[in-house]
């Protein structure tokens, strides 16, 4: 996941897991763009409010990054344009970077799910964040496995082209 959300890469299982919850219908697709502009985003995220105010928070952090603010700063004004909740959200300038957590979930698959998550982020020129997430319990690893049981048909890596134009 790089700076503005965009998603780059991913493995089969995760492509498998949230294919359904139409995350991954954008090319790129986008977390943030996800959250607010689709309402699969309500069905899926059980505390909406929350994952949208962390999302927020992170970008925020974000963009008091010098070599970021310009990609920022477009994707802001583009959400602020279509969503007054992220407009809302932005100014209320709350900063976070959430490293780890829990996500809780209601798949349109499998119904609810929580996953905890953890984020290392790899800095230097350009950011990018390396996200794990695995079930809370043993009832979610299940149910999780259950869900990903055909992503073994699929490429293990999937990545964005993000080349030049």
């Amino acid at each position: 996941v790089d700076h503005v959300t965009d998603l780059l890469a991913w493995n089969g299982a995760f492509e498998r897991f949230m294919r359904p919850t139409a995350l991954l219908d954008a090319e790129p697709p986008n977390l943030l763009r996800y959250t607010f502009l689709k309402p699969a985003s309500r069905r899926l995220y059980r505390d909406w409010g929350a994952t949208a105010r962390g999302q927020v928070g992170d970008l925020r952090a974000a963009s008091s990054r010098l070599q970021q603010r310009e990609d920022v700063k477009g994707l802001v004004e583009e959400l602020c344009a279509r969503s007054s909740e992220f407009e809302r959200l932005w100014a209320m300038q709350d900063v976070g970077e959430h490293r780890r957590g829990i996500t809780r979930l209601v798949h349109p698959m499998v119904g609810q799910l929580d996953l905890q998550f953890e984020v290392l982020i790899v800095s230097g020129p350009s950011e990018y964040r390396l996200v794990t997430y695995l079930p809370v319990d043993d009832v979610g690893s299940v149910t999780l496995a259950r869900a990903v049981a055909e992503a073994s048909d699929r490429p293990a890596l999937r990545m964005v082209d993000r080349a030049p134009a």
